[in-house]
């Protein structure tokens, strides 16, 4: 878990190797430290009832998951938290690796390197966070981006920095102009630019756009 102290720096990133096969593998084991073990790994109690309310080994994995991501934001005052899965030869999920930050550049860089990342060997390198099915980093088509985009955003007039900052941090993807000009395009937003603006550039963070 962050510590508070890691907390207070605005430029402080951290990954976390989070080994869920184990932690899963011990969380109905009964032993005698292991409640003030589990208690410091999330910084809560609210792992005990996903032994209860989970019954099925997906369900447990996004319950663990999504407990410690949440941890992650809301204890140790991270901005962005993306996740990655790490699989193994037979398929299942091995660990995850927390990636979390206060500054938006450093989630952005750690997004391109992730991009960059070819799948070699025994693992799949996927992002995890706020999905419900594992998506593979390497699929970059940008109407995927657009489609999120613009469900987000629809019926509002916001600048392109408010939609780096969806991008950036709750989706898997760090680039997305190539998106926003699929939508322009095809007539789905309306771009309130200086004239002379060229169709397909939105380089001022204030410029406005409007999602019909």
């Amino acid at each position: 878990m962050l510590s508070y102290s890691t907390a207070r720096f605005l430029r402080c990133e951290v990954l976390i190797t989070f080994m869920h096969e184990e932690i899963n593998r011990f969380l109905e084991a009964d032993y005698r430290t292991k409640q003030q073990h589990y208690d410091s790994l999330f910084g809560t109690t609210a792992w005990q009832t996903i032994t209860l309310d989970a019954p099925d080994i997906q369900t447990r994995q996004r319950r663990l998951h999504d407990l410690y991501r949440q941890q992650l934001l809301t204890v140790a005052g991270a901005r962005y938290v993306r996740s990655f899965c790490m699989r193994n030869s037979k398929n299942t999920t091995d660990y995850f690796l927390f990636f979390a930050t206060k500054h938006r550049r450093g989630m952005k860089e750690m997004k391109r390197a992730m991009w960059q990342v070819d799948p070699t060997g025994n693992f799949v390198f996927s992002d995890c966070t706020g999905m419900g099915q594992e998506f593979l980093l390497h699929n970059d088509d940008p109407a995927i981006l657009a489609k999120e985009i613009y469900y987000h955003f629809r019926g509002k007039r916001v600048t392109v920095d408010d939609i780096e900052e969806f991008v950036i941090a709750d989706t898997a993807f760090f680039k997305y102009k190539s998106s926003l000009s699929l939508l322009e395009e095809k007539g789905r937003i309306v771009v309130y630019g200086p004239e002379g603006r060229r169709k397909g550039t939105y380089k001022d963070p204030a410029l406005q756009i409007y999602f019909r």
